[in-house]
């Protein structure tokens, strides 16, 4: 039972459900207003983590950057939408990892599951993994 609660509450950490106090626990809702406001917030964010890193870009994370770009092309290229999601996902982690910056770190995990949701609608919607089509 704890693991449930601790599982329902990271859901709610990262925005997916909603919990009202003596009514229940819902899904919540997607809107385009609050998109809009994901994409904006984490475009600020990663600029942030950008400038704290820029000067002290070394060996180890160019070469996770490289590693993890590969990951996503494969996925792209073997059109597996889901592993797509993720490895774009883990991309953007690098900034966040590398800026030694631990609120930054735990306010990017708490959007990413959000933006995990958001990307799958999307790929869902448009029917694509990044630039090629998904196969289902």
């Amino acid at each position: 039972m704890v693991a449930l609660r601790e599982a329902i509450r990271q859901l709610v950490d990262q925005g997916l459900i909603e919990s009202i106090p003596y009514t229940g626990t819902y899904v919540a809702g997607v809107s385009v207003k609050a998109i809009q406001e994901l994409y904006s917030f984490r475009t600020e964010l990663e600029q942030f983590a950008f400038k704290l890193i820029w000067n002290n870009r070394d060996d180890a994370f160019r070469e996770e950057l490289q590693t993890q770009l590969a990951k996503l092309t494969a996925a792209i290229k073997n059109k597996d939408c889901e592993k797509t999601i993720f490895e774009e996902l883990e991309l953007h982690s690098l900034a966040y990892k590398f800026s030694g910056h631990e609120i930054l770190q735990d306010t990017w995990q708490r959007l990413r599951g959000r933006l995990h949701l958001y990307f799958s609608l999307h790929q869902k919607a448009h029917n694509r993994a990044g630039t090629n089509q998904c196969t289902r």
